[in-house]
């Protein structure tokens, strides 16, 4: 094989136009390959950072109307404490937390994990100085101000200084104790932001006041968990004894957890099912760049009959003399090799940059997100496969082809065949590049025309001159009341200001990435068998979001200012809502808003 690949290379060398013209052309195919690799690899086929990620699975709840969502605390303790499947099961909320190294330091926005207290331990991931969280720190609510800080974090704000731990910081204004730095290697349990605190989960009433019942209410279904498989437990059985436990959940806890289910997910299956859009947008990607490998391969596959055209008398006198077809095509395979490896090194530089100027962009906002692009073995590994698979695709063909030769007219006249000047599989590679570049082409149209045609749809708001602010007093620790009275003197004030028309406040803005979602009962309604509620995105506002927005209110009214907790209680519902599920009139109808006990 040896002796194959260096009597292939020179036989490239000795003909660097086509080399060069194969190497760039399969290059393109496979750097575009590896570059759609590293962005899929980035939204949904890297593993979790800790050790036999492959046991590491989701539990999450099953909610009516068969989507999913998280768990509650109460919930995750039953499970943690009555299941036999798992070692360990862990819990995680994603906080936006106020960070100052001191008390008079103006508090800065950082991502944080609140995460019970076998976080690590499960995990199987050691902290780089200090320890980690413990069991005993899941017990007392409000008791263990410890911290866990994130490596990068670590690395950007204390300047990898060792002597961090034992330091005191301030999140959301309380004193917190420094006790450990994660892992290099550990960054989190997300795919796209990188959490520069963990936190305690029985620190949450004392962090968010707002949301005091966090850890007692089985409604708040906010928590993430994940779990590690016992040896020998299949995740179908797992998932079996988690749906058991949670119609036991339901039984004994009716009014929070009937039609209440569970369910065990893999990581990819979790992150499919929370960002379609990421799996469709890798698919489509996918689609598009084996398009163009495939192009690649047939370009440089008929660049290589063109070749072999002229070798016939070559591999005529080779077989005459004895050399076996297997032994030809080995050789001939050789040179394919090489090309697609040569395509493979540049193709590779491509995913390279490909990756860098990806890994640069920054998307704004208060917490960075990190689109998590890397070169690493993975990538290399894939490319290395690709080229591979390119060499065969592209080499075998011809290879076989050049080894069915006549001899006596290729020995006469170097031409297996004389009358057949154009080899029919020539041109059939040639419609196959011209019907493969058409697909892209009109793919590739397509694609203008729908964002044009989205970009200039009306999206049922107004869009300009409207400017948004979002701000979180929880950060400085404001109790309920007072957030009340910042809210009024805010929108009041800002009224005030020269050259603005209205304000208004909502918890929610169309297009904005802060979701809320409430099980709606409408009177009346009959919902199929197993299902008690609908699921929707709701936005608690004031009576001025309609008209500051432009949203028109095509039947009934909208909020007035007398609409108040102590008066009835009214709600404004979109059109498609409503022709689901309240009739063609449904003005006068009423709602139960929240878990099965809600107000009408």
């Amino acid at each position: 094989m040896l002796k194959d690949l260096h009597y292939a290379f020179r036989s490239l060398r000795h003909r660097p136009g086509f080399a060069l013209t194969a190497i760039l052309s399969i290059a393109l195919g496979i750097g575009a390959t590896s570059s759609v690799f590293s962005f899929a690899d980035g939204l949904l086929f890297r593993p979790l950072p800790v050790p036999r990620a492959s046991e590491v699975v989701t539990l999450r709840s099953r909610l009516p109307g068969g989507s999913y969502g998280g768990v509650s605390w109460p919930d995750y303790t039953d499970f943690r404490d009555r299941n036999r499947s798992f070692r360990g099961l862990i819990a995680y909320q994603e906080a936006q937390l106020g960070y100052a190294a001191d008390n008079r330091a103006q508090p800065q926005l950082k991502a944080s994990f609140l995460v019970s207290g076998n976080f690590f331990r499960v995990l199987e991931t050691s902290p780089l100085l200090g320890r980690g969280l413990r069991a005993e720190e899941d017990t007392v609510p409000g008791r263990d101000a410890v911290v866990v800080l994130g490596n990068d974090f670590w690395k950007t704000e204390f300047a990898s200084d060792p002597s961090a731990v034992g330091r005191h910081v301030f999140l959301n204004g309380v004193d917190f104790t420094i006790v450990g730095v994660a892992a290099a290697g550990f960054t989190g349990m997300d795919q796209y932001t990188r959490p520069s605190l963990f936190i305690p989960a029985m620190m949450a009433p004392k962090l968010l006041e707002a949301n005091h019942d966090l850890l007692t209410n089985r409604s708040q279904r906010v928590f993430s968990v994940k779990g590690r498989l016992k040896t020998g437990v299949a995740i179908r059985s797992a998932g079996t004894e988690a749906a058991a436990l949670a119609k036991a959940f339901g039984d004994s806890n009716p009014g929070t957890n009937r039609a209440i289910g569970a369910a065990v997910q893999t990581e990819m299956q979790k992150r499919m099912d929370v960002d379609p859009g990421g799996a469709l947008i890798s698919g489509f990607l996918f689609s598009v760049v084996v398009v163009v490998l495939a192009i690649s391969c047939a370009n440089v596959a008929n660049l290589t009959l063109s070749r072999g055209r002229s070798r016939k008398r070559e591999i005529a006198v080779r077989l005459a003399i004895g050399a076996g077809r297997i032994r030809l095509m080995r050789q001939l395979m050789a040179e394919s090799l090489l090309v697609a490896l040569a395509g493979g090194a540049f193709g590779l530089l491509m995913a390279m940059v490909f990756v860098e100027i990806a890994s640069s962009i920054r998307i704004p906002g208060d917490v960075p997100i990190d689109l998590n692009f890397q070169l690493d073995a993975r990538l290399l590994w894939f490319t290395v496969a690709v080229s591979l698979a390119s060499a065969v695709l592209f080499g075998l063909a011809p290879a076989l082809q050049s080894t069915r030769t006549d001899l006596v007219p290729a020995l006469k006249s170097g031409e297996a065949d004389p009358r057949r000047k154009r080899l029919f599989g020539q041109s059939a590679l040639v419609v196959a590049q011209v019907a493969g570049s058409l697909v892209l082409l009109i793919a590739a149209a397509q694609l203008v025309h729908g964002l044009s045609h989205e970009m200039s749809q009306y999206p049922g708001f107004r869009t300009d001159h409207v400017l948004m602010m979002n701000i979180d007093p929880s950060l400085a620790r404001y109790a309920p009341a007072r957030t009340k009275r910042l809210y009024q003197t805010l929108v009041e004030r800002t009224r005030s200001v020269n050259g603005v028309q209205s304000a208004a406040l909502a918890s929610t803005f169309p297009l904005s990435t802060n979701i809320d979602w409430e099980a709606v009962i409408p009177e009346g309604y009959d919902f199929p068998r197993g299902q008690e509620s609908a699921t929707v995105w709701t936005s608690a506002v004031d009576e001025n979001l309609f008209a500051t927005l432009g949203i028109g209110i095509v039947r009934g009214r909208g909020f007035l200012a007398t609409d108040r907790a102590e008066s009835p209680l009214v709600a404004v519902v979109n059109e498609v809502f409503a022709r689901r599920y309240l009739g063609a009139n449904p003005i006068g109808k009423r709602l139960r808003v929240g878990s099965g006990n809600g107000p009408w």
